[in-house]
């Protein structure tokens, strides 16, 4: 399992707990022990008769239990733990990743799994506010886009904002940056914007048109 430590973001810290579980009951550490000795067959665990592939078992509890000893030691970073949830991390060799899903996985803390659930549905997502600096109104589906764009900053993932042409890519950025800039605690950091030079004067038109003091406020 992997559960916040502090705060939450790109550089938050997460712990790691391994835990061995049979039919819903966490085993004890004297009955992961008798599991792991059998060297193959049947093992008698909590009134079970389970199948035990002791070779296995040891490879996986011994991955998992570095991640833990490192936990203890420095946390887990944000992104390690995205991609040990997204299953990138503590496969067992030789293990397919439906064989491995079936009976050895890594799962969010209650805090934790709130995140990846922000990021598929709209609903968990802060709602945000560019300020009066923005000289436009959002639509209902720019503001849900922006949320989504600043959690994604928050928790330093990159986005590929790929609407068609004419919802308002360029309004929704514009926001964004504001929003960035309202939340860098007073310190000014620029912001690049890479475009084909044949959308140059677009792109000048669009900030004289929304933010007519850019050059104060981005």
């Amino acid at each position: 399992m992997v559960s916040l430590h502090r705060g939450l973001g790109r550089d938050a810290l997460l712990d790691f707990r391994l835990e061995v579980v049979l039919d819903g009951e966490k085993l004890s550490q004297s009955e992961v022990r008798e599991l792991v000795s059998k060297s193959e067959g049947l093992a008698l665990v909590p009134g079970s008769w389970v199948e035990v592939d002791a070779e296995r078992l040891n490879r996986t509890l011994a991955r998992f239990g570095e991640v833990q000893r490192r936990a203890a030691e420095q946390g887990i970073s944000f992104q390690e733990a995205m991609h040990m949830l997204a299953g990138a991390d503590g496969t067992v060799d030789g293990d397919s990743d439906a064989a491995r899903v079936e009976w050895a996985q890594v799962i969010a803390g209650p805090r934790l799994a709130e995140t990846p659930q922000s990021l598929r549905s709209q609903e968990g997502l802060t709602r945000v506010d560019p300020g009066s600096a923005l000289k436009g109104t959002l639509r209902p589906y720019q503001q849900v886009c922006v949320q989504w764009l600043c959690l994604l900053a928050r928790l330093g993932l990159g986005a590929c904002l790929a609407d068609d042409m004419g919802p308002g890519k360029t309004i929704q950025v514009l926001a964004l940056l504001l929003i960035l800039g309202q939340q860098s605690d007073g310190i000014r950091r620029p912001s690049l914007l890479v475009a084909p030079a044949s959308l140059l004067a677009n792109w000048a038109a669009e900030l004289e048109r929304f933010l007519p003091m850019s050059r104060g406020t981005c």
